[in-house]
């Protein structure tokens, strides 16, 4: 990989932001679920930046939320993506802060990144134009503490783990829950109704662990394929033109 970005993008507005400490930052192999939805083969090797955030002011259960960064590094015909795409901006994000993000940059340090607290936004990237990819707004460092009154706790409590129907005081009932409501939506919104793709689209923003809907497990709603008709039957979106949509 040989970008050299010199500063970070052009300031925009996006609806989301989290205060997020950084816990992974590595290339390896294309998650499974994501190769499923995209139609490759298990055994090809597709390479994938992954990073992983702790989310500091949003808590499901009493455990910190998570907040993603994932993109392939390489288009279809393996060609190296344009500096439009996801690996481009979050590198320039970066090195606009003075950090050297890519985890293969000879200059990269772990230390300022791993560890480190930092304002995120999730940034809209074509074709989905889903807000699903964050993007550092500003490093806080490793030592910054969000304070408890900022802090939004889904406390959860008559729901059931992310695969199971039996009650458990570590989830977060979506149905009870207008502003987890609303994310969901927004995550499948485009989505193709295919179990393939929403489990996909769940995975790439990490949205799920903790969570149910009806009282079922979120994760195991999505892995059974179920998940599109309990929320059609819960009047939640509607299939138009072949994706799914904003009821």
């Amino acid at each position: 990989m040989t970008y050299n970005p010199l500063s970070a993008p052009a300031k925009k507005e996006f609806p989301k932001r989290n205060i997020a400490r950084c816990t992974k930052n590595e290339i390896g192999d294309m998650p499974l679920v994501l190769k499923e939805a995209s139609g490759i083969s298990a055994s090809e090797e597709i390479s994938y930046w992954s990073m992983e955030y702790d989310c500091l002011d949003v808590r499901f259960g009493g455990e910190f939320g998570k907040v993603y960064f994932g993109s392939k590094l390489y288009d279809k015909n393996g060609d190296q993506l344009d500096a439009t795409q996801r690996p481009a901006v979050n590198a320039q994000a970066f090195a606009g802060l003075g950090i050297v993000v890519f985890p293969e940059a000879p200059d990269y340090d772990e230390s300022a990144v791993i560890g480190n607290v930092f304002e995120l936004e999730r940034v809209k990237f074509p074709p989905s134009e889903k807000a699903n990819t964050a993007i550092p707004l500003a490093v806080l460092g490793p030592d910054f503490v969000v304070a408890e009154e900022d802090i939004k706790d889904f406390d959860g409590g008559n729901g059931a783990g992310t695969s199971q129907v039996t009650a458990s005081p570590m989830t977060s009932e979506i149905t009870e829950s207008p502003e987890l409501t609303a994310q969901l939506v927004e995550i499948l919104d485009g989505v193709e109704p295919t179990k393939q793709a929403v489990r996909a689209a769940l995975f790439e923003v990490g949205f799920g662990a903790g969570m149910t809907f009806g009282g079922a497990g979120l994760n195991g709603l999505a892995i059974s394929g179920k998940l599109v008709a309990a929320l059609e039957e819960a009047g939640l979106i509607v299939i138009i033109d072949g994706v799914i949509t904003p009821a």
